[in-house]
């Protein structure tokens, strides 16, 4: 008969290791990164690995010990039985049985923890029992006692309240003749295989558990040492941009399927390059091809427009002619000047070495150039100090028309756009940190508007190309989203800054900030 119990201990281990691994299947899943995902799958993989090998020595260990401590219970019981055949010419007594249960003689070097105990064959009570044996706490179950009264062995494990074990053996004694002798009940404690086992589960737990933490720590530089070219062609792509077309990685060393991805990155850039050339190109072409036509119209127009003998129907027709024509001049120009400031070629205001530009007389020609652009706005020129600024007229022409035309398109009817240039002696402190605030006189010119202002979610994005505001292109569907670009590229290229004054429902200033003076950390010879 046989007696199964559970483990406490043991279920506790268990249960400890089910969290270390479910631990690591947990920061496995929420990883978000592939370097720390891959470096915590595997050690995971290891650590299950570790685990069930650990079981397997556990198991086989628990196996052997107990194995060997039934096999001496069984050999005992063979010693016990040929003691019992040698005394048959002896009388059976108390004196026999005293000798009996007395066991081997042990000294420093051998040790006997297996106990002895014997039963009367007809009553089942005790006897005798080893010497070195100070209480009997296991009995005698009746079962046990049937089955070594005919012939069988019965190995049986017993637990008490504190969970220790102890392994018995009972059978019976026969002599010569196979009369039944003694019941004698063997057994042994179960304490050092409960020992080994408690320093060996630990053991394996605590061993896997570094050897996953150290596996993580090797796979995770081993796995970021194998995706640098991955990193570096995230790192690109994420710096992409229409300048870095030609831009191509090298596979080096790299791994197969990185070799691949770089490969097809490379491929998709030539592609890319190609197909803004090709577009750069298209553009660039037409712009080139429709200004000498929209030039001829216009000077047909204004030559038309001289005739005083024009009925007045022909000549309102004739004036709304000459200013759409004007506009789609200045629509090709801006998509000119967009191409070629995507290729960094432009703006060069210094290419022909410096020249200083009268602002004040160009702020009086766009002012006059404008004044019919919208019959329902006002267009006033403020404050006028004489200033002049290092650049390009045209360019610096071409900036004030698309701030004013953009005041005047957008700002709403009917509105007053005021037209200012002021000298300043210090930066605003929105610009007091950029890379020329050392300069001690700038030109402030201001493009100001009574309109509804700009809406805040639009105000970071004004600046960018093709950008329309939603109200504005409500008002208007006449604007591109090139001009507000166009302008801070030129200013950028004049050393100068824009920044945007605005108000819902009171209006917008734009202020130009320019150098009077080429600033003394700039060298212009690369642009000449």
């Amino acid at each position: 008969m046989q007696e199964v119990t559970v483990d406490k201990q043991q279920k506790k281990q268990i249960f400890l290791l089910r969290k270390y691994l479910n631990i690591f299947s947990i920061l496995a899943s929420k990883s978000h990164t592939l370097r720390s995902r891959l470096a915590l799958w595997n050690a995971l993989v290891i650590l299950l690995t570790l685990t069930v090998l650990g079981i397997i020595v556990y198991q086989t260990v628990s196996y052997v010990l107990i194995q060997s401590l039934d096999n001496r219970l069984r050999d005992q019981a063979a010693k016990l039985q040929a003691q019992t055949l040698a005394s048959s010419n002896r009388p059976y007594n108390t004196a026999f049985f005293q000798q009996l249960v007395r066991g081997d003689t042990i000294n420093e070097f051998a040790t006997n923890s297996i106990y002895i105990k014997l039963f009367d064959k007809d009553t089942s009570h005790l006897i005798a029992f080893s010497p070195y044996l100070s209480q009997v706490a296991l009995p005698l179950p009746h079962s046990d006692f049937v089955a070594a009264q005919h012939s069988q062995q019965v190995l049986t494990s017993w637990v008490d309240k504190n969970g220790n074990e102890v392994h018995t053996l009972t059978l019976g004694l026969r002599d010569k003749q196979q009369h039944l002798v003694v019941i004698a009940q063997i057994s042994q404690s179960l304490q050092v295989v409960k020992q080994v086992q408690n320093i060996l589960f630990p053991a394996i737990v605590i061993h896997s558990i570094i050897a996953a933490f150290i596996a993580y720590a090797f796979i995770f530089w081993l796995t970021s040492y194998e995706l640098r070219p991955l990193k570096i062609l995230i790192t690109t792509m994420h710096n992409l941009s229409s300048q870095h077309l030609q831009t191509r990685l090298q596979t080096g060393k790299a791994v197969q399927e990185i070799r691949l991805l770089t490969d097809t990155f490379n491929r998709m850039m030539e592609r890319l390059e190609a197909s803004f050339v090709l577009q750069r190109n298209f553009v660039t072409d037409v712009s080139h091809e429709l200004r000498t036509p929209l030039t001829a119209i216009q000077g047909l127009v204004d030559i038309l427009l001289l005739d005083n003998d024009l009925k007045e129907d022909d000549r309102r027709d004739l004036k709304q002619i000459n200013a759409e024509v004007k506009r789609l001049s200045r629509l090709v120009g801006n998509l000119l000047t967009t191409t070629r400031a995507e290729t960094g070629t432009l703006p060069q205001p210094f290419s022909n070495g410096v020249q200083f530009v009268e602002l004040d007389l160009l702020v009086v020609e766009v002012a006059r150039q404008l004044r019919f652009f919208n019959q329902q706005s006002t267009l006033e020129i403020q404050d006028l100090q004489q200033i002049s600024v290092p650049g390009d007229v045209d360019l610096l022409k071409q900036l004030l028309l698309n701030l004013t035309e953009n005041a005047l398109t957008h700002a709403g009817q009917p509105c007053t756009v005021k037209l200012s240039l002021t000298l300043a002696h210090a930066l605003p402190p929105q610009l007091a940190s950029t890379a020329h605030s050392e300069q001690h006189d700038w030109a402030v010119l201001s493009v100001c508007d009574t309109g509804p202002g700009i809406d805040p979610d639009d105000l970071p994005h004004i600046f960018e190309r093709y950008y329309r505001a939603k109200h504005a292109s409500k008002r208007s569907n006449t604007g591109s989203g090139l001009g507000l670009s166009i302008a801070r590229l030129i200013a950028e290229a004049h050393f100068g800054s824009i920044i945007v004054e605005t108000e819902p429902g009171k209006g917008s200033c734009f202020h130009v900030w320019l150098p009077t003076s080429i600033p003394d950390n700039i060298d212009i010879s690369p642009f000449q």
